[in-house]
Formats: structure tokens, sequence, C-alpha cells
């Protein structure tokens, strides 16, 4: 156990509607012994820049640990990626989360999930030179006033979100939402590497102690 990690103690079981067919019934239940000995998890993995956004702890806690069991070499059920991404947006709904903040998020890790493919990827960085190029003609468009740009620009992300294939309608939620989600990513990505380097400056002076940061808390001052 680290800093980072915590230990599942008891099983879960999702009881609500699936949205995907056929989904074995093993896919919506989570046993200490899936995680191994010990049950380690980091709960949701956010990347640090999208924090500002969603926490890597939440109401979708519980989501997030089945959806993490149906992706990678932890599926043993055969379930495919765009299903058990589906199946998380689901599970969402039946949390509560809200509909914006759903799908931001289903297309978050939709998005992660064509990334990972050495198949799909190709089609992910074409979209995502697309999608620059889109938000430049609409930046550009409006400032100048040209709105057969704005237009274009603005219906552009119909057509290219078939690049997504099945998934879609991620291709859409990203391209509505990147105009005002992108500028404080961005902004928090560089803040945490001026971070990053400050905090690996001081530490490396002779007058600390070495901390890596995801050795095992000690509590014995509390």
């Amino acid at each position: 156990m680290t800093r980072k990690s915590f230990i599942l103690g008891s099983s879960l079981k999702y009881t609500g509607a699936r949205g995907v067919a056929n989904l074995p019934d093993a896919a919506c239940v989570l046993r200490p012994a899936d995680l191994g000995d010990p049950a380690l998890t980091d709960l949701a993995s956010v990347p640090t820049a999208l924090r500002w956004f969603v926490s890597s702890y939440d109401v979708h806690t519980p989501a997030a640990l089945l959806h993490d069991r149906l992706i990678g070499p932890t599926n043993i059920l055969g379930v495919s990626d765009a299903d058990a991404d589906r199946f998380f947006r689901f599970m969402l709904k039946a949390l509560g989360v809200r509909f914006v903040r759903r799908w931001m998020m289903w297309t978050a890790i939709a998005f992660g999930t064509r990334w990972r493919n050495p198949r799909l990827r190709p089609l992910l960085i074409v979209w995502l030179l697309a999608a620059v190029a889109g938000i430049s003609t609409l930046v550009y468009g409006s400032l100048v006033q040209n709105w057969s740009l704005v237009i274009v620009a603005a219906i552009a992300p119909i057509p290219a979100s078939l690049l997504w294939g099945r998934q879609y309608g991620a291709g859409l939620t990203a391209a509505a939402t990147a105009v005002w989600v992108l500028p404080p990513t961005i902004l928090g990505t560089v803040g945490f590497w001026i971070y990053w380097a400050l905090e690996k400056a001081v530490s490396a002076l002779p007058i600390h102690t070495a901390v890596k940061g995801d050795e095992p808390v000690e509590y014995k001052h509390f």
C-alpha cells in the first residue's frame, strides 16, 4: 500500500441498467480477490491536469472500479473496450452523475481506450488534427466576423466524429466541450510541471530527506 493506493475491503455489485446487451453478470461484481492480494486500487485514474473537473474519488468511484476491471489484462470476461466504456456511462447515470459530466467522463475514457489501441490510434490522431484546425477556424472566423467559416467549423465535428467509430457520441462531446475544457487543462498541465520542477529542485538540496512521494504513509504523529 502506498500514498496513492487503497485496499478494497468488501465486494461491489451493480444492479442498475447496463446499457450493453449480453453483458456477463460477472461484469457487475467486483470482489477484493479480483484485484489480487492485497486488493490494491488507485480508485479512478484521473490525470493531474484534469482534477479541476473530476477527482480520483467521488460518487463515480464504484463505477470506476468496475470499469477498470474490464479494461486491459484484468479483463477475463471477454467484454470489449467499447462495451466496457458504455457500461461505465450507464453506471454513472445510475449513480446520479449529471448528464454533461457523465458524457464528458465517458468521452475521456473512450479517448484513452482508442489511444491504447494501435489500430485505432491513427484515426484518433487524424481527429485531433481536425479538431485543432476546427477550433482555430472557429476562433479566427469569430474574430474577423466571417460567419461562413464559423458555420463550417460548427458543423465539421459531425462528420469528424465518425472517426470515433461506435463511440461517435464521444467525438461529438469532445468537440462541443474542447473550447472551454482545453484552456484550464493546459494551464493546469503547465502549472503542475512548474511545481514538479520546483519540488525536485528543492528536494535535491542536502538539507532535505529524500522523499519519493509514493512510499507508505507513516502516521506516527497522529
